[in-house]
């Protein structure tokens, strides 16, 4: 599987080649500037996704969804709400549940099928599964970095 998505990577790379030259003959070399920008940052979210290297960055998000937030009233309440949903698939507050949730984030992160949009931020969307249930997971990636996450019972 890992080697299909190299080859994956490689003909993106083929693809803005091929689509950067075709922008410089048609239509002058501003526009192929633009073409090549907007697909190196596709490609850059692929070569994230689909390095073995870089792990992403967690950051301090497993504490907001175990219910740890501080400051803004708003924060925190949403901050318990995420821990009460993870709590009623059978999630709880343990090094176990800590690792489930994050092996998840990692795994979702890799993942090249559940893109939901690429801006300047990737959406992606998965369900984590509980011995009680499951919740979708939206997380929101810049750069390999988590920026938000939101669970939906």
């Amino acid at each position: 599987a890992r080697v299909a998505k190299v080859e994956q990577v490689a003909q993106q790379a083929k693809n803005v080649e091929s689509a950067t030259q075709g922008a410089k003959q048609g239509a002058g070399v501003e526009k192929a500037v633009k073409v090549e920008e907007s697909v190196e940052r596709g490609l850059r979210v692929g070569e994230s996704t689909f390095t073995a290297g870089g792990e992403p960055h967690i950051g301090t998000k497993l504490d907001y969804l175990f219910g740890k937030a501080t400051g803004r009233p708003h924060s925190v309440q949403r901050s318990i709400a995420m821990q009460n949903s993870l709590e009623s698939i059978g999630i709880f507050d343990t090094l176990i549940g800590r690792e489930l949730v994050h092996r998840h984030l990692i795994s979702a992160f890799k993942d090249s099928k559940n893109i939901k949009a690429i801006d300047n931020f990737c959406t992606k969307e998965s369900l984590l599964m509980g011995h009680r249930g499951g919740v979708l997971v939206k997380s929101v990636w810049k750069d390999g970095e988590l920026i938000s996450v939101i669970l939906k019972n």
